[in-house]
Order: structure tokens, then C-alpha cells, then sequence
């Protein structure tokens, strides 16, 4: 039986953000809101103390390719229906254990 890793890593832009704790709130509700949806890892992995753009590292396990490919497409759209962050880019891919 195999096991599928899905791992995405997304890049929000954000607007008029004037300090680290505006930015980190912002990044919170995302990441918060998301996970209490989907049940997936989460966490900012870059542009930390960039006040314009933000970097998130998703992953999430399963043993169907394509009920993982699906989950990260709605994750996505999902990101970008909270309107708190537009999403720059998002790469993802999916590996077999």
C-alpha cells in the first residue's frame, strides 16, 4: 500500500502592512482558519521579517494521489476566499512512499 506526502509551499503578497505584528496576525488567521478547515501542518518557512510578502509551508499525508491533489486545490481556493493575503505563487508536489 503506498503513502502519498503532498507538501506546498505558498507565497502571499500583503498590503499596506506596516509592522511584524500586523504581518504575524495576518499569517495567524491564515494558517488558524486553514488548518481548522483541512487538518493539515502549517507554518510560516520564510520572508519572515519581509513586511510585503509572506512563505507557508503546507503538508499533509494520505494513501489517495488524487483526494490529495483535490484537498490542496481547495485549500487554495479557500486562501484566497479568506481575502486577507493574495496569493504571488504556489508550488506543490506530491511524492509516493
Amino acid at each position: 500500500m503506498a503513502m502519498f506526502v503532498a507538501i506546498c509551499s505558498l507565497e502571499l503578497g500583503l498590503y499596506e502592512v506596516q509592522t511584524l505584528k500586523e504581518k504575524r496576525s495576518i499569517v495567524r488567521r491564515v494558517i488558524r482558519r486553514t488548518q481548522d478547515r483541512f487538518r493539515v501542518a502549517m507554518n510560516e518557512v520564510g520572508a519572515l521579517d519581509d513586511l510585503s510578502r509572506a512563505e507557508i509551508g503546507v503538508a499533509l499525508v494520505g494513501n489517495d494521489q488524487s483526494l490529495l491533489n483535490s484537498v490542496l486545490d481547495r485549500l487554495l481556493q479557500f486562501v484566497e476566499k479568506l481575502y486577507l493575503a493574495d496569493i504571488i505563487s504556489a508550488e506543490f508536489t506530491i511524492e509516493a512512499y
